[in-house]
């Protein structure tokens, strides 16, 4: 029987701390501070908003080398995967051009670039 109660007990505190944890970020998105939060770290120093496509493609270009350059096929998964990948990116900052407003705009200004440092 006191098993069952302190069971219960754990639960209704678990509970409570999850919906604690949901109010506190309710009240930050109603003050904005969850964007301004969202916006301080950026994955990659800062170098591009989606660096992290940098490897993916560099990955799927050196496993294709090995096939040399005789003929187009091998090289076809870089080529989609590139174009998905930039045309993603896009969509992306449209996304949360539109979700975060003003704070995606400071982001923008702090981090120029969508994928490629200097380039893009």
């Amino acid at each position: 029987m006191e098993v069952e109660r302190v069971e219960d007990s754990f639960d209704s505190i678990e509970e409570k701390r999850i919906e604690d944890s949901f109010d506190s970020i309710d009240d930050d998105a109603e003050s904005g501070l969850q964007d301004d939060k969202i916006m301080e770290e950026t994955p990659g120093g800062g170098l591009s908003r989606h660096f992290h496509y940098v490897p993916e493609i560099l990955a799927a270009f050196f496993w294709t080398v090995p096939a040399l350059f005789n003929h187009f096929l091998p090289y076809f998964y870089v080529i989609f995967l590139t174009i998905l990948l930039f045309d993603r990116a896009k969509r992306d900052d449209d996304r949360c051009r539109s979700k975060h407003g003003k704070y995606w705009k400071l982001y923008c200004d702090k981090v120029a670039y969508r994928i490629i440092p200097g380039i893009y």
